[in-house]
């Protein structure tokens, strides 16, 4: 199951670039324990995949592509250059666990991609093709400028402590400082509604990195360590 933790289009709203997601492989089947992909988004039917739609599902190497199929001329042939492409042809459907349009592929199909579960996938859409591909290894998420939600939290980034940005070639590295220590490259972390933290990288200390035209970038995380450096799409497949 690929499940969607950004239903508000957050990595749209804070990058300013349209049609980028970001989701897990975060379940798999039990007796085998291999990964099946269960995905819907909220901007599916927005991008004509709607309920009952047909789509063509194609594995790559590294991640997986999905093409709506309308106004077949001949179905026939579309199947075979499916199948000759390793993929299948769905139809999507709602489901117990989402209200929006749901893709179903089972594990024969997406163990051809090479996929694991855990694994973290940059999503790029745009209507009637959507487009997965796994992160570079060793990379966790995709982020922008300013860094916010409950995985903060949850690493230790909460009300009161500080963070220290070190600019490199490339690269920002940045330190939790729980004990409040300041200098001109530590920024505040805040506390939003809930337990969603949130800090920003300010562009000069981007400008630093080589990163001062950048709008999104991959994370690593590590213990109070999140190391953010550029996103090559060309490298990703995109």
């Amino acid at each position: 199951m690929f499940e969607n933790y950004l239903m508000k289009r957050q990595l749209e709203r804070d990058s300013g670039i349209k049609g980028i997601y970001q989701i897990y492989v975060s379940n798999k089947y039990t007796k085998t324990q291999a990964p099946k992909l269960l995905f819907f988004a909220d901007w599916m039917e927005e991008m004509g995949f709607v309920c009952d739609a047909l789509v063509q599902f194609v594995p790559e190497n590294g991640g997986l592509t999905l093409t709506l199929c309308e106004n077949i001329p001949d179905y026939r042939a579309l199947m075979q250059q499916t199948r000759e492409s390793g993929g299948i042809l769905v139809e999507t459907r709602t489901t117990y666990c989402s209200k929006f349009p749901t893709v179903n592929i089972g594990s024969i199909y997406i163990e051809k991609t090479g996929l694991q579960y855990g694994d973290a996938l940059c999503v790029r859409y745009e209507p009637g093709f959507i487009r997965m591909r796994k992160l570079p290894n060793g990379t966790d998420k995709l982020v922008a400028t300013v860094l916010h939600g409950k995985w903060l939290y949850r690493m230790g980034f909460v009300a009161g402590t500080m963070v220290k940005l070190v600019p490199e070639n490339g690269a920002v590295t940045c330190f939790l400082q729980p004990n409040g220590k300041t200098d001109s490259n530590s920024v505040p972390v805040k506390i939003l509604n809930g337990y969603r933290s949130k800090f920003e990288i300010p562009p000069a200390v981007l400008a630093v990195a080589g990163l001062g035209d950048e709008r999104i970038f991959v994370a690593s995380l590590a213990d109070g360590v999140i190391r953010v450096q550029k996103l090559d799409f060309a490298a990703l497949g995109f």
